[in-house]
């Protein structure tokens, strides 16, 4: 059967893996990466202890993917009005300088 995309090729999965969030058993890493000459068992797990927060693009367009990164950064709000999902036309900038965007800055620069 074709397919449009070739996700198992792509590999993402690895370094997901590599981050270190959950323990792997060894059944686990053999079915991470099959076809690799060790079996997916050498995968190197660089324990991230800090906390992540994944997400998929297509989210930025929903009001929800904005309040839980707000509660992810402990913030009370962060601003999207402006937020344009196109391929990079009128792209809106923000100063970060801004005192408006003081609690952002304290969470993402300490």
């Amino acid at each position: 059967e074709d397919q449009f995309f070739c996700l198992h090729r792509s590999r993402m999965h690895l370094p997901l893996a590599r981050l270190g969030k959950t323990p792997l058993t060894e059944e686990e890493r053999s079915w991470l990466a099959p076809q690799d000459r060790d079996g997916g068992h050498n995968l190197q797990s660089w324990n991230i202890s800090n906390p992540i927060f994944l997400y998929d693009m297509t989210q930025m367009k929903e009001d929800s993917y904005w309040e839980q990164l707000a509660d992810f950064l402990q913030v009370s709000h962060i601003p999207n009005t402006r937020y344009r999902g196109s391929k990079g036309k009128e792209q809106s900038h923000k100063d970060l300088c801004d005192p408006y965007y003081d609690a952002f800055r304290s969470v993402m620069m300490p």
